[in-house]
């Protein structure tokens, strides 16, 4: 994608130019007034342009309304499915550019994992951030304020920018992000197009600017995708309208894009320059923050969509949780289920090294597992890694095994999906498959299971129907009578008595019959989320309709 920055390019203040048409007062063409059009290569004449950003770097900052959607493609019956429609939310932003703080407002419908509705505030001052009210739908904190991490607090921060390109273009005027030509397309219509290229940190953000109009078209830059390794995003603005009380236009609709794939759109309204009057939206909780941390802040921005994609699904615990080992538990003798506060893995020792099940959410809790793993058995290398299903939080750890010389187990719906994965390039944000590339071997498992033996263990895996992801497989260990699920059942997580929610009961009747319908001798059923349960209790809950587990 930028491979055609060129390095030797002029330096140009060509953004000057556009806010120098975006101040105008006409009501024509998206953002001001250019009859002429904005020059596309004389310094001259653009240098003579520059004053007029004084305008922009006057304002103290804007408020919009924002409604729309956010889609997510790893959430649906297959990797190839149609991205999900997963979050519908209506979001006020506060966001002042004078002293870089931000205020934002959200009420918000969640489709999925875990259905519900979340209405909270983020408030970022500069790298400190807070949230306020309930974020999360599952396994989630809420109500009370409590400090950002500093990953979040840059990947908001972030997103905004590229949901509203005067942010940048108000840097670049005062010196804080540098700006080159990186070419002018000519259109078939005769029109022309210049696409500039502004500093960010994880890649430079091209922006395509119609040269008649100065309408800001699109934004495209590259970051890191955990799974995918490097991403396009990009974002598209249209309907360029005037706000009531005057001044700059701004984009009526805006677009997001990941890898071509749908992410997010919304329609702005309400939109109005200034936030005078609005200074008690920016006060923080009367808490300590979080210590400073700048290689947080740097991977919130190398990976913004990575944490605003699992925000969205209400699950933003799943990412800002510790990602250490929390317990230990042994079901047999060199079988153990290796707890965590949001995901458990299932890891069982052979006679020739050591196979895990479930490389949950990213390579920070991969390389706790295997830490854990070698003060348990020190020096036995990683045999086999074990997907359940595609879902992102369930397999974002898989490359960091494959760096360590696994072979792959996966689900035959996602073998190629997952074969993809292990061979994108990961140059913006490398990982330990990036610097110690693996060829791994893919073990699929198909609709009439699959034996794997490894040294003197034999693992038995098998697929089920379910309506929470088309490639569910279950992990059956034979001679220790346990199976492991992911997001079937989930034992010791509800309170006793709790009526359990419809879409997990018939989830757990799934889990049930598949047992029975295959004849498997299985007493102990330890899961991806909650910890360890029995056959018996599993059927004791589904008769009853309420959790038997404390």
């Amino acid at each position: 994608m930028y491979g055609y920055f060129r390095r030797n390019a002029r330096i140009l203040v060509v953004m000057s130019a556009v806010l120098a048409s975006a101040c105008g007062d006409s009501d024509e063409g998206s953002s001001g007034d250019n009859d002429a059009g904005l020059p596309e290569d004389d310094v001259a004449a653009i240098l003579n342009d520059v004053a007029d950003t004084d305008e922009l770097r006057a304002i103290s900052g804007f408020y919009v309304q924002r409604r729309g959607i956010r889609f997510e493609s790893l959430e649906g019956e297959s990797p190839t499915a149609e991205p999900l429609e997963i979050e519908t939310f209506e979001r006020e932003i506060y966001y002042d550019m004078a002293s870089d703080r931000l205020r934002l407002q959200v009420v918000s419908e969640i489709a999925g994992p875990a259905s519900g509705s979340v209405d909270y505030a983020e408030i970022i001052d500069g790298d400190v951030g807070f949230v306020t009210g309930l974020d999360g739908t599952f396994l989630g904190p809420g109500g009370d304020a409590r400090p950002l991490i500093a990953a979040r607090v840059s990947s908001t921060r972030k997103q905004q920018r590229l949901l509203m390109p005067y942010i940048y273009f108000r840097d670049v005027g005062e010196g804080r992000r540098g700006v080159e030509l990186v070419e002018i397309i000519e259109q078939e219509d005769g029109g022309k197009q210049a696409v500039i290229a502004v500093d960010d940190v994880a890649s430079p953000v091209a922006f395509t600017i119609d040269l008649a109009t100065g309408e800001v078209l699109s934004a495209e830059t590259t970051e890191d995708d955990v799974l995918w390794g490097d991403v396009v995003l990009r974002v598209d603005y249209s309907d360029w309208q005037r706000p009531a009380g005057g001044g700059m236009r701004f984009p009526g609709r805006v677009v997001m894009k990941l890898d071509d794939l749908p992410l997010y759109e919304a329609e702005n309204s309400n939109f109005s320059w200034g936030i005078d009057g609005d200074e008690e939206k920016f006060a923080l909780p009367d808490q300590e923050p979080l210590p400073a941390d700048p290689e947080g802040g740097r991977v919130g921005e190398l990976r913004s969509q990575w944490y605003q994609r699992y925000l969205a699904l209400g699950v933003t615990a799943f990412v800002e949780a510790n990602p250490a080992v929390t317990e230990v538990r042994e079901l047999e003798p060199g079988l153990v289920l290796l707890g965590g506060a949001t995901h458990n893995s299932m890891a069982l020792k052979t006679d020739i090294g050591i196979v895990v099940v479930e490389p949950t959410v990213n390579e920070d809790r991969s390389l706790a597992l295997l830490a854990s793993l070698n003060e348990m058995w020190p020096g036995e290398p990683i045999t086999h890694i074990v997907v359940t299903h595609h879902h992102l939080d369930h397999i974002g750890g898989i490359r960091t095994f494959v760096a360590q010389g696994a072979d792959v187990v996966v689900p035959e719906q996602s073998a190629a999906f997952v074969r993809e994965v292990l061979d994108r390039p990961h140059s913006v944000f490398p990982d330990a498959l990036h610097s110690n590339p693996h060829d791994a071997e893919i073990l699929a498992v198909g609709e009439d299971g699959r034996i794997v033996t490894t040294g003197n263990e034999i693992i038995q895996l098998v697929q089920v129907d379910s309506i929470h992801s088309g490639d569910m497989t279950l992990v059956h260990f034979p001679r220790q009578r346990s199976l492991f699920n992911a997001d079937l059942h989930i034992p010791e997580l509800l309170p006793a008595g709790i009526p359990l929610p419809a879409s997990l009961l018939t989830r757990m009747m799934e889990l049930r019959d598949r047992i029975l319908e295959l004849g498997l001798d299985v007493e102990l059923l330890p899961d991806a989320h909650g910890g360890i349960g029995t056959f018996e209790e599993l059927e004791e809950a589904i008769a009853s309709g309420f959790s038997t587990l404390l």
